[in-house]
């Protein structure tokens, strides 16, 4: 049984608020592998992978996609949501709590087809939406939540926090998701080797 499977085993059932985010797997900018892309990842543009996971907060890992780089985290974020939701790990009118990247109508439709409620800042809070385009009720809300009730901003810290503690037992852990070993190109190869450090 793989390490953090066997941690994961004694958390009990899934319950509380859902996270999604995104961890970037660098890789030489010089490389030759073709399925490497350029994208932003931890600050600054690199090519590489990004690993999109899908945690609760006991920090247990319920499902993943690994992407190039270049790939929007409220599209490939869409995949671990539907996996989880699949395999019965969603909650019960459970809340999915993401940045400002997951803000997306597509994936708040997901979202609502997986049961739960999401929660995402807009990018530029403040501004006002296009009127042309039908917006999902459940953003309305989230909008108002992000933008005016104090509650957020200990919630937003918490939910860094625990994302936080995640993704760095995933780097430690032996062979770990620190970086990609060089003999790790190519995206199947890629998502070999993090399902072989994941549950």
């Amino acid at each position: 049984m793989r390490p953090l499977a066997m941690v994961q085993s004694v958390l009990g059932p899934v319950t509380g608020s859902l996270i999604v985010d995104d961890k970037p797997l660098p890789v030489s900018e010089f490389t030759g592998d073709p399925d490497a892309k350029n994208g932003w990842g931890a600050g600054w543009h690199c090519m590489g992978y990004n690993l999109h996971a899908l945690i609760d907060q006991s920090q247990r890992l319920l499902s993943l996609e690994v992407a190039g780089m270049n790939e929007a985290e409220c599209n490939c974020a869409r995949e671990p949501l539907s996996r989880a939701a699949a395999a019965g790990l969603i909650p019960r009118d459970g809340i999915l709590l993401g940045d400002a990247s997951d803000g997306s109508n597509p994936l708040r439709h997901a979202a609502a087809d997986a049961g739960v409620r999401p929660i995402a800042p807009k990018r530029r809070p403040g501004l006002g939406l296009f009127t042309s385009r039908r917006h999902y009720p459940a953003r309305l809300a989230a909008m108002e939540f992000t933008e005016h009730d104090p509650a957020w901003n200990t919630l937003r810290k918490r939910v860094r926090a625990t994302v936080g503690r995640c993704f760095g037992t995933l780097a430690t852990l032996g062979g770990g998701l620190w970086s990609l070993p060089t003999w790790v190109r190519r995206l199947h190869r890629v998502r070999a080797w993090v399902a072989a450090d994941s549950p």
